[in-house]
């Protein structure tokens, strides 16, 4: 776009541009003979500075729209999606529901009966922080009719499940093979593997009825990627987690569903809470206090401290955003550097 200056200099160069206003020109043109032409000079550099302020305007009106609709783009990346989360109630579970909920997702949360306070809790405080819709159910993932209780309440209530974090597990007790106790050890099993598995084939037969695809990210562990001597139970039903996700991922690729797991290693919050406070438990070969856990996890992690729950959510939402649209199969290490 011109500036009016531009064309009031265009003008005087060539007065073949003002034909159309029947002035009366000379043989010879000139600057010096030009006098007469200022009035519609005048007027032409007017109305050139004026479509120039109205274009400069509105580009910039439509650069902030444009800006303005990035940003919505970057925090409502799962605007219209709907999230199941099991384990809803536990740190994790809850930190990755304010993290979908703020990024515009529909959400279903799910946990055991004993929950149910807790759950209630979390719902409130996600309707007061503007969530489009949340439902609680209460599930047992190792009962199959639980199950698909769930999963068909979902379907009723949003139309389809888009993503899946199989989140609900238990760590157990930590013990040696010859320590393992084979009642703990098959309840470990029945909730980490079966359910999980419970979850997944469900939840992936209503996507593919969809055939719109989906994401399902398991919960695996830093202990599903590298052995343990004192994680005997709770190490074989990660194993077996990371296993199912990549077996998963390599039959449900036809259908356009994305399964991935996450790994992580000691987060703040109850889990280690729980372990730390269990007098009898032998983290790593020996009781612990908290101190001793960081001094622990200072000496072997690379990053030299415990992580958090929201870095973990943050790689929650990343394996199901666009973005990670080419990763499948992967059991993502969130470890500070551990298994590096």
């Amino acid at each position: 776009m011109f500036s009016g200056r531009l064309i009031i200099r265009r003008v005087l160069q060539r007065p073949s541009l003002l034909k159309c206003y029947n002035f009366r020109r000379a043989s010879t043109w000139s600057t010096a003979k030009s006098w007469h032409l200022l009035p519609a000079l005048s007027a032409i550099a007017v109305t050139g500075g004026a479509l120039y302020v109205w274009s400069y305007a509105k580009s910039r009106l439509y650069e902030v729209h444009s800006a303005e609709e990035k940003e919505r783009e970057q925090t409502r990346k799962f605007e219209g999606k709907t999230v199941l989360i099991t384990g809803a109630a536990g740190d994790l579970g809850s930190a990755t529901a304010k993290a979908f909920s703020q990024q515009g997702a529909r959400l279903v949360l799910c946990d055991l009966p004993s929950t149910e306070a807790t759950l209630k809790q979390l719902l409130t405080e996600l309707l007061s922080l503007g969530s489009p819709a949340v439902i609680c159910a209460s599930v047992d993932v190792t009962n199959i009719e639980d199950v698909k209780r769930c999963v068909q309440q979902s379907v009723e209530q949003f139309g389809g499940i888009d993503i899946l974090f199989n989140n609900a597990g238990i760590f157990g007790s930590s013990a040696s093979l010859d320590q393992t106790d084979e009642a703990m050890f098959k309840k470990i099993q029945d909730v980490n593997v079966y359910g999980v598995f419970l979850m997944m084939k469900y939840v992936s037969k209503e996507m593919i009825k969809s055939g719109k695809g989906g994401v399902i990210i398991n919960m695996s562990s830093v202990a599903g990627l590298r052995g343990s001597k004192w994680l005997f139970a709770y190490g074989a039903s990660k194993f077996a987690v990371s296993g199912m996700t990549r077996s998963a991922a390599k039959s449900l690729a036809e259908h356009k569903i994305r399964v991935c797991a996450l790994a992580p290693y000691f987060l703040e919050g109850s889990l280690v809470d729980g372990i730390l406070e269990d007098a009898s438990d032998t983290v790593y070969g020996g009781a612990m206090t908290k101190d001793q856990l960081e001094s622990f996890v200072q000496k072997v992690s690379p990053v030299g401290r415990v992580g958090k729950m929201s870095e973990a959510a943050v790689a929650v939402l990343f394996l199901c955003s666009d973005e990670a649209s080419y990763l499948t199969g992967v059991v993502l290490p969130v470890d500070g550097g551990l298994t590096a």
